[in-house]
């Protein structure tokens, strides 16, 4: 792990119901399957696009629903897989168009971040 927020420098992440395997290191590119790997967009527009969401915990999706998600209409269409690693997995497959992660965050745990 590298820094304050122990960002990994080497991950590997299996989706079993896809045979695949993710694998990344840090400054050293992507492979899938252990072929090198380049991610792929899905170029839909957002309105078109399903967009996974994860909301860290239920106090979280209190607060997120009274202020926070204004933005959901704008999209085709929302999941949730109560897993940050299959959606971000998704979206390097270009299967999933993004990712929206709240309350997953270093060093503030409301953070959000897009994938």
């Amino acid at each position: 792990v590298d820094g304050a927020c122990k960002i990994p420098i080497a991950a590997e992440l299996m989706l079993p119901i896809d045979g695949a395997r993710l694998s990344a290191i840090k400054s050293r590119g992507a492979t899938l399957n252990g072929e090198p790997f380049t991610s792929k967009s899905p170029r839909k527009r957002l309105d078109e696009s399903t967009v996974g969401l994860e909301i860290g915990n239920p106090d979280l999706w209190r607060v997120m629903l009274r202020a926070g998600l204004e933005w959901i209409p704008s999209i085709g269409n929302i999941t949730a897989y109560s897993s940050a690693a299959y959606p971000i997995g998704q979206v390097c497959l270009g299967r999933l168009s993004g990712v929206v992660l709240c309350g997953r965050g270093c060093p503030d745990p409301l953070s959000v971040h897009l994938a």
